[in-house]
């Protein structure tokens, strides 16, 4: 049976197993590399110029050359070792046991707006830290730090809160991103340890106000109409009908009313929207959302959904409606729109 680990990171990276050190753990996942730089040439007007006259550097990997990144002079790799030593530091210190390890590499000619280069490890928060929270019997979260690197100039070092639902057999998520702590590629902030280890305490604390969020979506109800409302609202088009609404509003729709449950189980996806705890309520919609973009959108790979859960548009969508729905919960009145919706 695979594990929940393995759901949820599709193959990219390695399982840390009990008793491995930090060299074991590099390599194991594919992090066993420094990150060095060098000087470059290139081609101007003015003939063949040298990098290093301008305070410009290239970043590659020591074990295959391979560039990741141009940098300036200020820029400060921090290092593989260097990352996976500070999680362990803190998973001691948290009392919390790290579970995985992985690379996540740029995709040649790739446009996309994702930082690339990205270095992870996670720990899974454990019941007693309020990492596994119970909306029901059948309705459990479970809770994740995952602290990362990009070896990519302009972005930094820092941690997500990342939630699977138990009941979801390949890994339904919600990203609860912190943007407001990052650690940059300075010396002053790649050096200092305590400031490192404030950033990944962050997640922890930010861990309880996400569960009692929880409770509040959960007993929070909310019809059709204020469901659809709500989804307009973030994802359509005020004022069209239903029929010409986006995809994605027709289809959270529907899954929040349940009509997609039997289509799902056929795949071997249990949604659970009919479980007590997300029928008809403010929960119900953000799963139905999640689920919209974790079965029900097409992935070209492995790769881009691991990437799209950590900080890709699926984490951006799940987002957006967390937030939305954590705010009408704080001022919950009776919406209605003028849109016919079919009831079960």
């Amino acid at each position: 049976m695979l594990t929940e680990e393995t759901k949820l990171f599709k193959g990219v990276g390695a399982a840390i197993e009990p008793g491995m050190s930090v060299r074991d753990v590099l390599v194991a996942s594919g992090l066993n590399w420094d990150v060095n730089t060098t000087t470059f040439q290139y081609e101007a007007p003015l003939g063949l110029q040298d990098s290093g006259k301008f305070g410009t550097l290239a970043a590659y990997r020591s074990d295959n050359s391979k560039l990741l990144t141009v940098i300036g002079k200020g820029w400060k790799p921090y290092q593989n070792r260097q990352l996976i030593k500070d999680f362990f530091t803190f998973c001691h210190q948290s009392n919390l046991t790290p579970d995985w390890a992985g690379f996540i590499s740029r995709k040649p000619n790739s446009r996309s707006h994702l930082a690339q280069n990205m270095a992870f490890v996670s720990a899974q928060i454990p019941e007693e830290q309020g990492g596994v929270f119970h909306l029901s019997p059948d309705e459990v979260i479970n809770s994740r730090v995952v602290f990362f690197n990009h070896h990519t100039y302009g972005y930094g070092a820092g941690g997500y809160l990342l939630t699977c639902r138990q009941i979801c057999t390949n890994g339904m998520t919600l990203t609860v991103k912190e943007t407001s702590r990052l650690i940059s590629h300075i010396q002053s902030q790649i050096d200092d340890r305590d400031r490192i280890i404030e950033v990944l305490n962050s997640m922890m604390q930010a861990l309880n106000e996400y569960n009692q969020n929880l409770t509040k979506l959960a007993e929070t109800p909310i019809t059709p109409e204020e469901a659809l409302v709500i989804l307009i609202k973030d994802f359509g088009f005020p004022g069209k009908e239903l029929k010409n609404q986006p995809r994605i509003v027709q289809t959270c729709l529907n899954l929040f009313l349940g009509y997609f449950d039997d289509e799902m189980r056929e795949q071997g996806v249990e949604l659970g929207t009919s479980t007590l705890a997300a029928y008809r309520t403010a929960y119900g919609l953000l799963q139905s959302v999640t689920a919209y973009r974790t079965h029900l959108t097409t992935k070209s790979s492995s790769t881009s959904q691991v990437l799209s859960m950590f900080n890709g548009d699926s984490a951006k969508v799940m987002n957006r409606a967390y937030r939305s729905l954590v705010k009408m919960t704080r001022s919950h009145k009776t919406i209605t729109v003028p849109v016919g919706v079919r009831t079960i």
